[in-house]
């Protein structure tokens, strides 16, 4: 997905190329979107169902992994366009670093 947003953004692409290039980057954004759906179907299945009091959270946990995997992505692309090692070389300290210090964590 990086790759794609990346090829997009040259200032040599024509309109065709653009349009062709958001059209593969909305086809992976589906597929993205249709394994978060399924994650919570798995999520959902082996869970308890919640208390009545159980206070509701403004987004799937899905969503959250999701989102977490993409900033991981873009870690990991950014670091190998700078010729720096790649965030898995470390075994993913790096990453989880990189998430710990943009954590809301008081």
């Amino acid at each position: 997905m990086i790759s794609a947003e990346d090829e997009v953004r040259g200032d040599s692409l024509d309109a065709v190329k653009v349009a062709d290039g958001k059209r593969v980057i909305d086809q992976l954004n589906m597929g993205r979107v249709r394994h978060t759906e399924r994650l919570d179907e798995v999520i959902s299945g082996a869970c308890p169902s919640p208390a009545a009091a159980a206070p509701l959270h403004t987004e799937p946990l899905s969503s959250v992994i999701d989102r977490t995997s993409v900033s991981v992505l873009r870690l990991h692309h950014t670091r190998l366009a700078k010729g720096s090692s790649s965030v898995f070389d470390d075994g993913g300290q790096d990453s989880w670093d990189f998430l710990e210090s943009r954590s809301l964590r008081a």
